[in-house]
């Protein structure tokens, strides 16, 4: 590994890196419990970050503000006590002793209301349509409890098949956390929900061995539909010297379910102590750095969206719930935006994920920092759902960082999440690695982006069409597109030459690609919808046709000979699939509602995002009742299918056309740059 080379400016960065500091301001936040968006408490909170900014960090009050958007809230009893959240309370009971049980709402729709629900309780156990079959009998007016996995993203299928039977609540446990803590996710808003513990689960259950329980349930939350709360953000800055307004980022979270010491108070911590060593380092840096920490970023917008998160990043970059631009004056003036969020963990694996324009820059600087050496890490393509999307979504390139690995899946969003499991080091060298990026990001003379990446990242996604699908070729229409990045890659190659980059004006060359990544970086990747939480993790564009189109071929071809079973197999391959096989087919209609194709458009982030799927649901449940046989009984399903391929290749060639159309005009912004 080669030997790393710093600037005066970074050594004194380095060396003012207080990280005593840092664990300060992580304690403090976690001592304070819960967080939650565009509450009082937030206020609070936001209030107390601006005054960190001046009277530790050192930054100049005139650069310190808070800036408020609207988000949908709660009125929260933030005075009970114990772990329940909000106006929330749940009790059992066999013989008319009612017993409390600590529980925590999902923090989504109306709740049940000051008078609660009750009824008996009924295991449901994973809570699949197999499950409520097993039971054998009606859960009308009854309160489910199931066992959830992330395989069905939040419980929310299980909610909405429970409604549809006519229960009047769920509860939940996870069986992945400590059997003594509490797991808080925001779900669908089906059903008034709770998660308890795997320890009172376990009661619970022993209690069903003997007879009926009965269960009281209390969300009275409060909960405002429509955004008539105020949300705030904390911005902090240091004008640039040079070129004030050209803007770089360092952002992290504030907003937290229960204590989050790792997810974010950590990373707050880190923002405020890197904010703190630049401001004592004496740099001027050339841009002009503006140190973010965001609210609503767990919950805060609408309640028939998925996508109701990251709604303060959102609103700071692209735009309010109730439609105003913040900041339309920073459309492309942003160099580059780097998030932190899940910070510090002790034995984590540290996922690094940028848009590829910046992938080698944040790999230089994270074996600078001495991350890669001493930490298990790796660094990818394309950023997923954190703050990082809604700036990778208005153009930006950004970088997000998260100490994660097995050992913190247990305790994300757990009443476990401690200061315990954070470690000193692991915060320093969170602390020193984005400080660098982001001096270096300030201070270079040229953007340090690799355009050639882009090719890179253009044709894997090309390659996984084709080599996931090979008769895309005749159906899918790439010709303009591969032109496009023949052309794109010549405007490249000729802004790499070091004699032509020498001859060209800095200025004009770091406006043509910052102009360059905001029209192609966002046209290239969407959400997987093949992975188990929709709406989690960023992809290339081709990925879910063509993951589809070669479940479809292979489920058509498993017919042609008759095999059942392993066209069911196939078909299981279907990005939706993978959880809907679990579910009733209306209800996988309404969580495809939910999740896709929302009344009113309010998608949010994931604006312009989602890719076509492929429902099969009926052609799978078609086949559990045929048993292996001659094609000609198949030729019903066989013919859905093949219209079902035929759709999305009809799909497919607009996202070609369009990546096709982004590709070209990035090529000739780049040749603006003569």
């Amino acid at each position: 590994m080669r030997e790393p080379v710093f600037s005066e400016d970074e050594r004194t960065f380095l060396a003012a890196l207080d990280d005593d500091y840092a664990w300060e301001v992580a304690q403090a936040l976690t001592d304070g419990g819960r967080i939650v968006g565009g509450t009082p408490k937030a206020h609070e909170a936001a209030r107390w970050i601006r005054d960190q900014f001046v009277e530790r960090a050192g930054l100049d009050p005139r650069n310190v503000v808070l800036e408020e958007f609207p988000v949908v809230g709660y009125d929260l009893n933030e005075a009970t006590a114990g772990p329940s959240v909000g106006d929330t309370s749940l009790s059992i009971s066999t013989d008319g002793v009612w017993s409390p049980i600590p529980c925590a709402q999902v923090f989504k729709g109306d709740g049940t209301g000051a008078a609660g629900v009750a009824g008996e309780i009924v295991d449901v156990g994973r809570g699949t349509r197999e499950d409520f079959r097993s039971i054998g009998g009606s859960v009308r007016g009854k309160i489910v409890l199931f066992a959830a996995s992330d395989l069905l993203f939040y419980g929310a299928p299980v909610q909405q098949m429970a409604a549809d039977r006519g229960a009047v609540a769920a509860i939940a446990h996870w069986p992945i956390a400590p059997d003594d803590a509490l797991r808080l996710h925001v779900t669908a808003p089906f059903l008034p929900m709770v998660n308890i513990t795997n320890h009172d689960a376990a009661k619970i259950r022993g209690l069903l061995a003997k007879g009926p329980v009965k269960a009281k349930l209390v969300i009275d939350n409060r909960w405002d539909g429509e955004p008539k709360h105020v949300g705030v953000n904390v911005l902090g800055s240091i004008p640039g010297s040079e070129f004030p307004d050209e803007y770089v980022y360092l952002c992290a979270h504030f907003d937290h379910w229960f204590t989050s010491a790792t997810d974010n108070n950590a990373g707050v911590g880190s923002l405020l102590s890197i904010a703190k060593a630049i401001a004592a380092s004496g740099m001027e840096p050339r841009r002009t750095i503006v140190f973010a920490s965001f609210d609503a970023e767990e919950i805060g917008g609408w309640a028939d969206t998925w996508y109701d998160w990251l709604i303060g990043a959102y609103s700071h970059v692209v735009r309010t719930l109730d439609g105003r631009e913040l900041h339309a004056d920073r459309r492309g003036k942003i160099v580059a935006m780097v998030n932190m969020d899940v910070v510090g963990t002790k034995d984590a694996e540290v996922s690094i994920e940028t848009t590829p324009d910046i992938t080698r820059f944040i790999q230089r600087a994270a074996e600078d920092a001495g991350l890669l050496a001493a930490v298990p890490a790796r660094i990818f393509w394309p950023p997923t759902s954190y703050d990082d999307w809604p700036f990778f979504q208005a153009g930006v390139p950004v970088s997000q960082t998260a100490w994660w690995g097995p050992a913190y899946e247990r305790l994300y969003h757990t009443t476990r999440d401690t200061m315990e499991t954070l470690d000193r080091r692991s915060i320093h060298l969170n602390s020193a690695f984005n400080g660098l990026a982001v001096i270096r990001l300030a201070q270079s003379t040229v953007h340090p982006y690799d355009l050639d990446e882009n090719l890179v990242a253009l044709n894997e996604g090309l390659q996984i069409l084709r080599s996931r699908d090979p008769d895309s070729r005749d159906h899918v229409d790439s010709s303009s597109l591969e032109a496009a990045i023949r052309s794109y890659a010549a405007h490249v190659a000729r802004l790499i030459a070091a004699p032509l980059r020498e001859k060209v004006d800095p200025r004009i060359l770091n406006l043509r690609m910052r102009q360059a990544a905001a029209i192609l970086n966002p046209r290239m990747f969407s959400w997987d919808f093949a992975a188990p939480l929709p709406g989690w993790a960023g992809v290339s564009v081709f990925t879910n046709p063509a993951n589809d189109l070669r479940a479809l071929k292979d489920a058509i071809a498993a017919l042609r000979l008759g095999q059942v079973a392993k066209a069911r197999e196939a078909l299981e391959g279907v990005a939706t699939m993978q959880w809907g096989r679990h579910t009733d087919y209306e209800s996988y209609r309404k969580i495809l509602g939910y999740i896709h194709r929302l009344p009113r458009g309010r998608l949010l982030w994931a604006d312009g995002f989602l890719p076509p799927l492929s429902d099969v649901h009926r052609e799978f449940d078609a086949l559990a009742s045929k048993p292996e046989s001659t094609p000609e009984s198949f030729l019903s399903e066989i013919e859905s299918l093949e219209e079902k391929v035929t759709e999305l290749y009809r799909r497919l060639n607009p996202i070609v056309a369009e990546l096709g159309r982004a590709v070209s005009d990035a090529a000739a912004v780049l040749e603006e740059s003569r």
